[in-house]
Parts: structure tokens; sequence; C-alpha cells
């Protein structure tokens, strides 16, 4: 209990390798006055005996969020830790989770390290993985193929989108419609993939100020949700941020 509080980080924990390559997990939290990142290593409690260090081994991971740069050093990370511990991670996020080169739509190469995360994912499905794709973004177009699309193509569900329809045949029309705008078919081959706790989420996180910004600037927005949503604006940010929130 006392170990749990003293090493809990609200930021949760960073994983960065030394000039060495050697990797540790950092405090991701930032300094309040400075709001510069505390360069500090996590667990300082284990390099005051060896009895503390077996005590706090798996601390941070059963405590603390663990954040990676990419699906790379998430596999690295993953490779590396005992099976035997793997267990007390709980939520992982990747902050480049790019699931392969180029721009949304024009995708030719898997992420380095995505398959490992795959598996991993099968192996331990009590952990859920968090892949901030940089490409997802809070814009007009990207709203309505988050809502409407992305979640039939990841995961084979069109249940919410037909929920908030106010027409039986209108989500199938308009999905239709946004399958024939550039999206990916990289994305949805990648995708259709995933295990249901690896999650393709907004980078950094969703923020529904924003969003709801977004839509009273749109004009696309705004005219679809007053003539194809039941439930008008508040129905449509209640679904998206449900949405948002939990990942693709």
């Amino acid at each position: 209990m006392i170990y749990g509080f003293a090493l809990s980080s609200p930021d949760g924990l960073i994983y960065r390798r030394n000039s060495n390559h050697v990797g540790r997990l950092h405090d991701r939290s930032v300094n309040k006055f400075t709001l510069e990142p505390i360069e500090r290593e996590w667990n300082q409690l284990q390099y005051v005996c060896h009895e503390l260090r077996n005590e706090t081994r798996t601390l941070g991971m059963r405590h603390n969020d663990v954040y990676f740069k990419n699906f790379a050093e998430t596999a690295m990370f993953i490779r590396s830790l005992p099976a035997s511990m793997c267990q007390y991670l709980r939520t992982v996020h990747v902050l480049d989770g790019s699931l392969g080169n180029g721009k949304l739509g024009h995708r030719h190469e898997v992420s380095h390290g995505l398959q490992t995360v795959r598996e991993f994912c099968v192996d331990y499905p009590h952990i859920t993985v968090r892949a901030h794709d940089p490409a997802l973004k809070l814009d007009e177009h990207s709203i309505l193929h988050a809502l409407l699309l992305m979640p039939q193509l990841i995961r084979g569900r069109a249940e919410t989108p037909r929920r908030v329809m106010t027409a039986p045949g209108a989500y199938d029309t308009l999905a239709q419609a946004l399958r024939s705008i550039s999206f990916t078919v990289a994305l949805t081959a990648a995708a259709s993939l995933f295990p249901e706790n690896l999650r393709l989420c907004l980078h950094p996180e969703f923020d529904e100020a924003q969003l709801r910004k977004t839509i009273a600037n749109s004009k696309l927005l705004t005219n679809f949700i007053r003539g194809a949503v039941k439930g008008g604006i508040n129905e449509f940010v209640e679904t998206a941020t449900a949405v948002y929130e939990e990942g693709f």
C-alpha cells in the first residue's frame, strides 16, 4: 500500500534508453514551475538495497500507465521483460502509434514492432495497448470517418453509428460514400487483425472541447448532425466521445 502510493505517478512512466542503449522507466511528470520534463528514473528505492529492489520490482507497472516512443521501443521492452513480469502491466501507450509509413491512405509498410505488440496483446488480453496515431485528427472529415466508418473497418461493428442515425439505410449510404473518399485499404488490412485490447487512439488524447469547436466551425458536420443524427449535437458528441475515449 505504502509502496504503491510512493511509486505512483499521475502522468505515468515513460521508457527511455540512455547513451549505452540501456532502457529504464522514467517519471513522465513535468516540473510545475518550469514545465520541463522531470529527468528522473522512476523507483529510486531500488538502489537502496537488494531487498527493496526485489520488493518494488513490479510496482511501477502495477500502479502506472507506461508510455513508449513507438512500436519498435514497445516491442524491445516486451522482449526484454520476463513473462512472469509482463502480467503486471495494465495500460501501455504508444505515443507514435502509426500503423505504417506514409500518409493516411498511402501506407505501404507495417510499423516495425507492431507484429510483436499484436502477439503480446493476444497473450495478455487483460492488458490494454493504446496506439496514438498522429494521422488521426479532429477535423471534419476525420470525425465522420472515426465515428461512422472506422469501428466497422477495424472491429467489424457498426452498432454505434447505426444507433444514432435517423434512417435505417442512412448509415450504409454514408459509409459507402466515405469509403470512396481517400480512405485506406492498408488501414483496413492492418487494423482488422487488431486484438480487442489493441486500440487505435488520437494523438495525444481526445479533447471534447476541441470536438465541439470543430463541429461549430464546420458546415459539413453541422448539416450532417441536423439531418441525420437522432439526438442532435449533444447525442453526436456523447457518442463520439465514447468512441474516441475507448479507442478504435
